[in-house]
């Protein structure tokens, strides 16, 4: 048997979308940098596409932080814990481009195939959906979730990590990281950020999480232009790679964020695109996410489930699955594969505070 539910939303994810980035959920016209501006324009814009839970404003954060013992408990989905059931969480923009109901089908499928297993315990699987990290993070240190799937900023950012241990990465191409690119045309006569003031921006967002957003946050934060959001005119997310790129093949937005597999692809289909189009700046290397497990799990429970979810390439369900999140296969987890995405947000937290300091100085 299988079940997929959402988790109700605690007042502490309330608050995080409050202070959210609401413009990678909906078009917003952005001409004033003031973090107060954002913030008010926030609270009318809320995103319904998108929950992410990147925060415009470090003082924001902070002011987050300082509230969130306040807020006690949430309200998650009531969750089974029992010996033969398996709970499953995601973040909710897991799905952000998927259809859900192919999402359902996939996984029941794949979910039965766990159960049918010779010596398998399992009598249900339950796929538990949450609104938030906030969410995600008070299951976890309730210990009711079995799998935890979730993106490298998403875990880096745990409060208790310490519950969990990585054990699987996606990959593709026999690679588990990727790259993140900002692509222009050649003839734009754009070679620095700057010239892009008061552009449009479009933000492949399904499935990233915040990585994409915090790698473009930092770029800006570097060469010294603020914050991202306040600098274009409009940043506008979409489903998939083609409609960020294309349009600006076509002179309809100045820039777009995209991955370097996903340009690649389009490049394959139409090479005139690879000919038109030039990536201005490259992200590093970096882990998209990663398949946690509960360390209290018993080991034996542990390695069934390793097994199987390290075979799911093989088997139709399992295949499909790995197609709807647009990877091949889940491999071994390595520490390696998560310092790159350390480094960069060590730096954005590093950037955003010294801004922080000077939009403070300047409001005095």
């Amino acid at each position: 048997m299988m079940s997929i539910k959402t988790a109700d939303i605690s007042p502490v994810a309330e608050v995080e979308r409050l202070i959210s980035d609401t413009r990678w959920g909906e078009t917003l016209d952005a001409r004033n940098p003031c973090p107060e501006a954002i913030a008010s324009s926030g609270r009318r814009l809320l995103s319904r596409s998108c929950r992410g839970r990147f925060v415009l404003g470090i003082m924001l954060l902070a002011l987050l932080n300082a509230w969130s013992p306040w807020f006690g408990q949430g309200r998650p989905v009531s969750i089974q814990s029992r010996p033969d059931v398996l709970n499953i969480g995601y973040i909710q923009y897991t799905f952000y481009d998927l259809q859900m109901n192919d999402a359902r089908v996939a996984l029941e499928m794949w979910a039965s195939s766990l159960i049918n297993q010779d010596e398998s315990p399992l009598k249900e699987v339950d796929a538990l959906i949450f609104p938030s990290v906030a969410d995600l993070q008070i299951a976890i240190s309730n210990e009711k979730l079995d799998i935890i799937i979730l993106g490298s900023a998403e875990y880096l950012r745990l409060r208790n990590r310490d519950l969990i241990e990585p054990v699987l990465a996606p990959n593709s191409y026999n690679s588990c990281l990727q790259n993140y690119i900002l692509l222009i045309r050649k003839d734009s006569g754009i070679n620095e950020l700057a010239q892009l003031r008061n552009g449009r921006l479009l933000l492949v967002l399904g499935g990233e999480g915040e990585l994409p957003k915090v790698w473009l946050e930092t770029l800006f934060l570097k060469e010294g232009l603020g914050n991202a959001t306040a600098f274009f005119k409009e940043i506008k997310p979409v489903e998939k790679a083609s409609k960020a790129v294309l349009p600006v093949f076509f002179r309809q937005a100045d820039v777009c964020l995209a991955t370097s597999r996903s340009f690649d692809s389009l490049k394959e289909l139409n090479p005139q695109i690879g000919n038109e189009l030039v990536a201005l700046r490259i992200s590093p290397n970096l882990l998209r996410g990663l398949v946690c497990f509960r360390k209290s799990r018993t080991e034996k429970d542990k390695k069934r489930t390793l097994d199987s979810m390290l075979r799911m390439h093989e088997d139709p369900p399992g295949k499909q699955i790995m197609l709807l999140f647009r990877e091949e296969r889940l491999v071994p987890f390595q520490d390696a594969y998560l310092e790159s995405a350390k480094n960069l947000l060590l730096e954005f937290e590093k950037l955003g505070s010294k801004y922080a300091s000077q939009i403070k100085e300047s409001h005095r």
